[in-house]
């Protein structure tokens, strides 16, 4: 008989939180502190996909005490730039978790912007976990970077393989979820169109009544919203 342990309990919860959510920033809190949590992460970033760029969404450093976006003011000089051989423009190649065990010993990337944040934090960036977060036609979303593994005494190691699998799912069902959200918007926005082009129709063919059906439109939407809110 399967026992649901604390950790299961709560990793059940986090991923029905993900595949039920309706607000954009709450899923995006969501992902990034579950997967902080799960994984003994020090530090988090979200990056999400905008007009082809990547854009930090939210960024979360415990150590440093930084808690940068959450949906409060956008984050400043949010577009990441990056250098071919860097490892996030990896991730975005190669569509596939990245999992390196210490960055300053990994000779295969450009970490000029790791040592320049460092430096300026007093900081060690070691281990880091990327996870590209993909949709089911496999277009990017974004990419979740979690950094500095900790054990139980609070020393860095490197992020176990499990956790790579972990991550994913998670990102899998927030891809999801992003994208259904997405299509209710469209379809939101469709409909808006219709009802705004009906009600002119109608209030064009019949000027005693004019602008009467677009207000009563206009009230219907607001009490859709506030029932939606509840």
């Amino acid at each position: 008989m399967l026992k649901i342990t604390g950790e299961i309990k709560d990793l059940l919860e986090l991923g029905y939180s993900l595949s039920t959510e309706r607000y954009y920033l709450r899923l995006f809190d969501l992902i990034l502190d579950g997967c902080m949590k799960f994984t003994s992460a020090d530090a988090g970033t979200l990056f999400i996909e905008n007009n082809g760029k990547l854009r930090r969404l939210i960024v979360v450093n415990k150590s440093l005490g930084i808690h940068e976006g959450r949906g409060e003011a956008p984050i400043a000089d949010s577009v990441a730039e990056f250098e071919e051989h860097d490892l996030l423009a990896y991730t975005v190649q190669c569509m596939r978790p990245v999992n390196i065990a210490d960055i300053y010993q990994e000779k295969q990337f450009e970490i000029l912007n790791i040592k320049e944040f460092d430096a300026k934090n007093n900081y060690r960036t070691q281990s880091i976990l990327n996870v590209p977060i993909i949709q089911a036609n496999g277009k990017l979303m974004g990419v979740i970077q979690l950094t500095n593994c900790l054990d139980d005494d609070n020393q860095v190691i490197p992020f176990p393989e499990e956790y790579e699998k972990m991550v994913s799912s998670l990102t899998s069902q927030m891809a999801i979820t992003l994208t259904n959200m997405m299509l209710i918007q469209d379809l939101e926005e469709l409909l808006f169109s219709f009802v705004e082009a009906m009600t002119t129709a109608i209030d064009e063919r019949t000027p005693y009544n004019a602008h009467h059906t677009t207000h009563v439109a206009e009230y219907c939407m607001e009490v859709i919203d506030h029932i939606n809110a509840l």
